[in-house]
């Protein structure tokens, strides 16, 4: 599975008010579902509001974090192979300098 298809499955979601609001957002931070227990219609407007709020901005954060892991794996390892193909191709050139140290020895003996 590639990176923007485990960026697609992102989904996260957090509690507010003492779990009586619950949202929940894919890993664009797009609102997927919003819950809401019976006793939440009991709180006052400004507090459920707030509820709401701090419940999407827990889960925007919680799936930031889930897409940053995602998106940081095929960068390290993009950077991985990088970093081996240079090694083999400074290895290489070492032999052929290293054969060609050794060919100018043998000549000047």
């Amino acid at each position: 599975m590639d990176a923007m298809e485990r960026l697609a499955e992102v989904r996260a979601g957090a509690d507010a008010a003492g779990g009586l609001v619950r949202v929940e957002v894919d890993g664009a931070g797009q609102v997927t579902d919003v819950w809401f227990d019976p006793r939440a219609m009991r709180l006052a407007s400004a507090d459920l509001a707030e509820a709401v709020l701090a419940a999407l901005r827990q889960a925007q954060a919680a799936a930031r974090e889930q897409a940053a892991g995602i998106a940081v794996a095929p960068a390290r390892e993009e950077y991985a192979a990088a970093s081996a193909r240079a090694v083999e191709e400074a290895e290489r050139r070492m032999a052929q300098i290293t054969s060609m140290l050794d060919g100018l020895v043998r000549r000047s003996r």
